[in-house]
């Protein structure tokens, strides 16, 4: 496999997310060490990441999305702070994975 930059793959991932915007219609673009689950659901995230692990041609046998989802969230009105059983799923991840050859993560 011919070497790929850190850039070129995160252009990939962004591409195959949906878009997202906020209530002024800013686009809101995920930072690399950002929880993808705050932002996007399971299926976004399943459909980003076999289109990138076909592409790059990354083994992902051991990628489980299980693993990271479901996502806990705060209620509207709760003050509680919320306790995460779920590692934080990133770009970064993704990105040393797919340099990796196979998902390294988890």
């Amino acid at each position: 496999m011919e070497t790929v930059s850190d850039k070129e793959i995160q252009a990939m991932i962004l591409k195959e997310l949906p878009l997202m915007t906020s209530f002024t219609l800013k686009i809101q673009t995920p930072d690399i060490d950002s929880p993808l689950q705050e932002t996007f659901e399971a299926e976004d995230i399943a459909e980003m990441a076999q289109a990138l692990f076909r592409h790059f041609g990354t083994e992902h046998s051991c990628f489980d999305l299980a693993a990271y989802y479901p996502w806990k969230t705060s209620g509207w009105f709760s003050r509680k702070p919320v306790i995460q059983d779920k590692p934080p799923l990133t770009i970064r991840m993704f990105v040393a994975s797919v340099k990796a050859g196979r998902w390294s993560s988890g």
